[in-house]
């Protein structure tokens, strides 16, 4: 059947509008400034996190490659939280039971982050154990691939009150996001991280006697089994430490050669009174864990090591494989040194500054220097003062500037350091100097130093999710030329949790933390055509043209864009507010909310569901609105960009279901009230655009057809269809950089 005649009343009106420009990405897009762009999964109460790349950033994988995936877990409410459990680990979450109710455990699985963090929990290791410390379940598989909203355990009623403890774990080395709530009688209960350290194992003197300036280094092992091994040693106040655990060589061997990465050591550091004073995952090199400690006060202080991750039975060594100085046997996990620096000085000065507004966020910007005078530095104070301008008027428009008391230079840091004052690993300056004594608590630590971009292809690194509060406050790496103003507001976005929002195919989903629960949102290719601060410089799908606007003229730079900007202002007040830089009852945002006062699923009839064997991205639907003929229509794409999946509703409520292979690109449906259905797609580099049409008096689609043939691509199709004609605009992309629409 021909689309043209396939109904005698249809009419086709192409509208063309001509405007030729340059195609000049500079002139276009104003955030060439935040192309790279390189973030860490992170929590206030845990330095982890995994490294979150764009698009573009794969290109540089190989000089991260010794970086895997980290833990982080976000509290998204008193009630709700959500994390990422590496290989062989575990999460623990304290729930209490005060009344004679059951407690449903809900488990989902959850994208915590990017890049490593994308995976989700396909199916949970779950044990509860009761207030006796015995289990009351073990292994329990909470929810599958094949029933995500899952089979929920419940805590009998009849169970005795008290704490339970929740563990959270993966099947060997999987791993993966989830989310957890606990429900009881109609709400949900209050969760908290399980932050006990389990009984010692072995316990070794690290020193005996005190001192200032000295370096020591103690060698021991970790085997199957919870492993906790006590060090004790005295300290005098004002000691400047680092305490460093390494995994060491000889390696595990398997048969595809050494896995040093395997192992993921811990450390705690306990005072004289055996209260936690600090705490360590992966702040060293790769999995390795660092503290810096500044001791306040004389006495006998443990450190205590560890290893991440729960290895029984069911880890076994090969001797075959092993170096011939592996002496751990078969149940033998890692060697390890543990090493601790005391220094009696510092090498940083900090020179305070007076705040217009005491309330006001305060910044802290460290300038790193290989100058041991503190005279020549990256950048002038001048220089920090304009990006804070800049920061501020970014996120006035997030937020009312009368609601919030906004950014401000507090003070600068001079900071010795000829290993970071150029550097190729912008990461590790985060790891160190950010958890180090320099990043203060309670400010925004603004770290400046020389990146080398032609190694790195970075200009800006920080901590996804990452609090004033926390113990160094919150750090951003920028480099001391490139990480200008849309640099700090772009980084500054993931330090209140605002993820990419483009450059991931597929499209990627994400959840921000907001006060009162948590919000999903996907990337999308209009991000870079609102000129999102978050945006990434590739826009996929449509990266043949990245900076262009579809609004056909270039956008001011904004957080405040019409996709994201409502939801970004509730997350920065959320931000304010657990920083307690605001109160919870400060003024509201735009945000409207999602409304979980009623199940959504409660209020639709005749649910139909579309399976396919291919992940499919960017759905459409179009309805007639008619309830006399009840039409619908929809179409998806794979995201191979190979095959097309479109569908009918007819009167009866019946769906009939088509796909067309072949090369598709980017797609949509519209519907008129008759009932008549047409789908137009832009296979990618493509020429043409091609339409399927469907009559609604007729049992079949049309074939697919060419509708308008460009001199180079033609995209980016927007169309209406009456009872009447159809109405199509599209761009053309002409040759020798020249654009037609």
């Amino acid at each position: 059947m021909s689309l043209l005649n396939s109904k005698s009343k249809l009419k086709f009106i192409l509208i063309f509008l001509v405007y030729f420009f340059s195609f000049n990405v500079a002139a276009q897009n104003h955030q060439e400034e935040e192309t790279h762009c390189h973030i860490i999964d992170n929590s206030t109460d845990k330095y982890g996190g995994t490294i979150l790349r764009s698009t573009i950033e794969q290109i540089n994988v190989n000089n991260f490659s010794e970086l895997s995936a980290r833990n982080s877990y976000v509290i998204n409410s008193e009630t709700e939280v959500s994390s990422f459990v590496k290989a062989y680990g575990f999460d623990v979450w304290l729930v209490n039971k005060t009344t004679n109710n059951s407690i449903t455990i809900e488990t989902y699985p959850e994208t915590v982050g990017s890049g490593n963090q994308s995976v989700t929990m396909g199916t949970p290791v779950m044990h509860i154990i009761k207030p006796d410390g015995t289990y009351l379940v073990e292994n329990y598989a909470n929810h599958t691939p094949s029933n995500p909203t899952g089979n929920f355990y419940v805590i009998p009623a009849n169970s005795p009150n008290g704490t339970y403890k929740i563990e959270i774990g993966v099947y060997l080395n999987d791993s993966g996001g989830y989310r957890l709530k606990c429900l009881s009688d109609g709400s949900y209960l209050s969760l908290s991280a399980d932050t006990s350290i389990s009984d010692y194992s072995e316990s070794h003197i690290f020193k005996e006697t005190t001192g200032t300036d000295w370096t020591d280094t103690k060698s021991e092992s970790f085997s199957v089994g919870d492993e906790v091994h006590e060090w004790t040693l005295p300290l005098l106040e004002g000691e400047n430490l680092i305490i460093d655990l390494y995994n060491v060589a000889p390696f595990v061997m398997d048969s595809e050669g050494e896995q040093w990465d395997t192992m993921d050591t811990k450390l705690y550091l306990l005072d004289s009174n055996d209260n936690l004073v600090a705490s360590n995952d992966d702040g060293g090199n790769s999995k390795n864990a660092r503290i810096y400690y500044t001791v306040p006060s004389d006495g006998n202080y443990k450190v205590i090591a560890t290893n991440y991750g729960r290895f029984d039975d069911f880890w076994s060594v090969d001797q075959n494989l092993q170096d011939n100085d592996w002496n751990l046997g078969s149940t033998g996990l890692t060697y390890y040194d543990l090493k601790i620096e005391s220094s009696s000085t510092l090498s940083f000065t900090f020179d305070e500054f007076a705040l217009n507004n005491p309330a006001a966020i305060k910044i802290n910007a460290i300038l790193i220097t290989d100058d041991e005078t503190l005279t020549n530095l990256p950048v002038s104070t001048s220089h920090v003062q304009t990006l804070i301008s800049n920061l501020n008027t970014a996120y006035y428009e997030l937020y009312d500037v009368a609601n919030w008391p906004g950014f401000e230079l507090a003070g600068i840091t001079k900071y010795y350091d000829p290993d970071y004052a150029t550097t190729s690993a912008p990461h590790n300056v985060l790891a160190e100097v950010g958890s180090g004594p320099a990043a203060k608590q309670n400010y925004l630590n603004l770290i400046f130093t020389e990146i080398d971009g032609n190694q790195t292809g970075i200009v800006g690194t920080t901590y996804l999710y990452n609090n004033v509060t926390a113990a160094n406050g919150a750090s951003i790496v920028l480099d001391d030329v490139s990480g200008n103003s849309g640099v700090l507001i772009h980084e500054v976005g993931h330090i209140i949790g605002i993820n990419h929002i483009a450059g991931t195919w597929p499209p990627a989903k994400y959840t921000l933390s907001l006060q009162s629960n948590s919000m999903g949102y996907l990337t999308n290719y209009i991000s870079r055509a609102e000129n999102s601060y978050m945006s990434n410089w590739t826009s996929s799908p449509v990266y043949y043209s990245p900076d262009l606007s579809i609004y056909l003229t270039a956008q001011p730079a904004s957080l405040n864009t019409p996709s994201y900007g409502d939801l970004f202002s509730e997350g920065f007040r959320s931000w304010l507010i657990t920083n307690e830089y605001i109160d919870s009852n400060a003024a509201n945002t735009s945000y409207e909310g999602n409304d979980t006062s009623t199940n959504a699923s409660n209020n639709w009839t005749n649910i139909q569901t579309i399976t396919s064997a291919d992940n499919s991205v960017f759905s459409n639907i179009a309805s007639s609105k008619n309830p006399s003929n009840n039409h619908a229509a929809y179409v998806t794409l794979n995201t191979g960009n190979s095959k097309l999946s479109y569908g009918f509703r007819q009167t009866d409520n019946t769906w009939s279901h088509n796909s067309y292979t072949a090369n598709s690109g980017r797609s949509n449906v519209d519907m008129n009230s008759d009932g008549d259905a047409i789908i137009i797609f832009e296979p990618w580099y493509s020429t043409t655009l091609t339409a399927i049409y469907k009559d609604h008096g007729q049992d079949e689609w049309s074939s697919p057809e060419t509708i308008a043939v460009a001199e180079m691509h033609a995209m980016r199709s927007n169309f209406k269809i009456n009872n009447n004609e159809l109405n199509i605009t599209f761009i053309e992309r002409k040759y020798y950089e020249k654009q037609h629409i």
